[in-house]
């Protein structure tokens, strides 16, 4: 096996591995928002019997791990792609730091995926704390 078929392997794992954390992060975004949705349906069944600032608080809670789990894929990813960039540099082809450049092209033309996914439950959270805010600290 030659140095660049020894790159070449480890370069492919190590892209899989990319492929294995996406797939993490959409996983946790569903199993989160299904906690959510659970929440919502358990308050619509006893909303007379229960205060809703408990369920308030805990889809605020829900909502702000949520945020810092994307966040935290978000950051790996960004570290992955360097490493990927690191290995690229020693083969023929390049795609991933090809597809950066273009991508980057139209930088201010674009908004990233996982902003966007951030963005729900950063609406979540918000709106749980308005509520929050709103309903419980008494008013002057």
């Amino acid at each position: 096996m030659t140095d660049l078929d020894h790159k070449l392997e480890i370069y492919k794992v190590y892209i899989s591995t990319i492929t294995a954390n996406e797939n993490r992060r959409q996983q946790a975004s569903v199993v989160y928002l299904g906690m959510v949705a659970a929440i919502v349906t358990a308050v619509g069944v006893v909303s007379n019997r229960m205060p809703l600032i408990y369920p308030a608080s805990l889809i605020f809670l829900i909502s702000a791990i949520w945020f810092l789990t994307i966040r935290y894929f978000r950051r790996l990813a960004k570290a992955k792609f360097s490493v990927v960039s690191e290995i690229e540099k020693d083969l023929p082809i390049a795609p991933f730091e090809m597809e950066w450049e273009i991508l980057s092209a139209g930088k201010n033309n674009r908004i990233s995926l996982t902003h966007l996914e951030m963005f729900l439950p950063l609406f979540i959270a918000l709106g749980c704390l308005a509520y929050i805010v709103f309903h419980v600290v008494p008013r002057c």
